[in-house]
Order: structure tokens, then sequence, then C-alpha cells
């Protein structure tokens, strides 16, 4: 998850402090999530900021596009 996350981070030009930061994250959260999995409220934030599906975050498809 955290690497699609960097991706998504990558093209905005942003760093994953900065996105917790932004979504009111305590400084290296997203990254702490490679070992440890976050919650799904914190997942959540993450794909509304980015406007991509939770399904897309966690790998689940590979189409970011959330399905209406």
């Amino acid at each position: 998850m955290v690497d699609r996350i960097k991706i998504l981070c990558g093209t905005k030009y942003m760093s994953l402090n900065k996105l917790g930061l932004d979504l009111g994250f305590s400084k290296g959260a997203i990254s702490y999530w490679d070992t440890n999995l976050p919650s799904v409220d914190k997942v959540q934030k993450v794909a509304d900021y980015f406007g991509v599906s939770l399904d897309y975050l966690t790998g689940r498809t590979d189409k970011p596009e959330i399905n209406k």
C-alpha cells in the first residue's frame, strides 16, 4: 500500500511526510504503514485526498478509479 501511496505522491511532487501533515497524521505515520496496518479511516483519508478507491490503495485492483 505504501508503494502505491508513494507513486501517487510522486504525481503531485510531494513527500509522504508532506501528505501525512496535510492529512493531520503524525510525522512518518504513512511510512510506518509498511510494517503496521493503519486504521481504515486513515486509509480512506488518503484515498479521498487522491481521488482513488480503497481497493486501489490496498492492491485489490490496478484501476485507481472509483466505481460509481
